[in-house]
């Protein structure tokens, strides 16, 4: 029972939304400036999404329990407390995911995947909705198929989602490694008209220039390999 591709998704979930935390806070020109409200709620709603993963944890580990002594002895008062633990973990299980739809709607930068965000929130409230009905073992199966169907299709939507956010970060970058050189290049000029010696800042700047020819290297390479990660993912 629940032996499910969704208990896969959600720790694989759960590590991309924490890997690409530092991404999300990722600001290189106000990275001393106080952070802003939204980056506070943001913050805040990452928060409730790490505890409320935890609180999923428990009730997946009480429902095992549960499940277990289910399975060795099989009485009345066994089925009833297996079903009252999977009850639980499918209510958990909702809330971690409409959490972790939150913070992805918060830092998404593609307006037409929010409105698919907000329909696949629609959709895990409604599938939510369903939970306290649930009177069986039968009924509990059903109502986590569902869940676990369509799984696979949110894990792609998150991949792409996450994708976006992290060339948006890379072309940010890739403007200031030009800007950086422009002004560096500008500056130069403006010594030498002025009678400078600027012979030692120009090997510095040719320097520069092939550190930052490098980097632009590597920040294709990135934008390939981050477009590779916004392809659709097959189910497991």
């Amino acid at each position: 029972m629940f032996h499910t591709k969704s208990m896969k998704w959600l720790p694989m979930l759960c590590f991309c939304l924490i890997f690409f935390l530092g991404i999300f806070f990722w600001n290189p020109v106000y990275a001393q400036e106080p952070a802003t409200t939204s980056e506070s709620r943001f913050e805040a709603q990452y928060q409730t999404y790490i505890n409320q993963y935890d609180v999923y944890r428990k009730a997946h580990d009480e429902f095992v329990k549960k499940r277990n002594l289910y399975r060795t002895y099989g009485t009345l008062q066994s089925q009833l407390d297996v079903v009252a633990a999977a009850k639980a973990l499918l209510d958990e299980r909702a809330n971690v995911i409409l959490t972790y739809n939150d913070l992805l709607f918060t830092r998404n930068v593609d307006a037409a995947l929010s409105d698919v965000l907000f329909s696949e929130k629609i959709f895990f409230q409604t599938h939510q909705d369903k939970i306290p009905a649930i009177s069986s073992v039968e009924d509990a199966l059903l109502v986590s198929k569902e869940f676990e169907d369509h799984i696979v299709i949110y894990s792609n939507l998150t991949y792409q989602i996450l994708a976006n956010i992290l060339l948006a970060k890379v072309d940010a970058l890739e403007t200031e490694i030009t800007d950086f050189e422009d002004t560096m290049t500008t500056f130069t000029i403006s010594l030498r008209e002025q009678g400078f010696s600027v012979e030692k800042l120009e090997r510095g700047l040719v320097e520069s220039q092939n550190k930052l020819l490098l980097a632009r290297q590597n920040l294709n390479q990135a934008k390939t390999q981050i477009a590779n990660l916004s392809q659709p993912k097959r189910g497991a």
